[in-house]
């Protein structure tokens, strides 16, 4: 059986201080920053590689989105808007920082719509 025990005060979450991988506190607006994508070289024909190149893409692309969600969630970076995108020419995928918006006002409501006339009843 277990002991029950009063006024025992919870316990810190014990966490590690991540450190930040990526450079979003730095950028400006207007400013990018490319990760590559990382392709094996044991793979060497050219669809493979462009296969390999597409699915390590989407891989670095969730990674990416779910990192710029994180630096938005702490310390008040809601504000800032950045773009993620694979761009193959360039082997990887890259971040932008495109701009520090106000908080959003909460949309206006359109104006509600006429209801349609009833055609009369047949027969009456």
């Amino acid at each position: 059986m277990f002991d029950l025990d009063d006024n025992i005060p919870v316990a810190p979450i014990a966490r590690a201080a991540a450190e930040i991988k990526y450079p979003f506190a730095d950028m400006k607006p207007g400013q990018s920053f490319l990760v590559p994508v990382e392709i094996a070289d044991t793979i060497t024909r050219p669809e493979e590689r462009a296969e390999a190149f597409k699915e390590g893409a989407k891989t670095l692309s969730n990674r990416l989105t779910g990192a710029v969600r994180r630096f938005k969630d702490r310390d008040g970076n809601g504000d800032k808007v950045f773009a993620v995108r694979s761009v193959p020419d360039e082997g990887g995928v890259r971040v932008w920082y495109v701009s520090a918006t106000p908080a959003k006002a909460a949309p206006a409501k359109a104006p509600a719509k006429a209801a349609p006339a009833k055609a009369p009843a047949k027969g009456k």
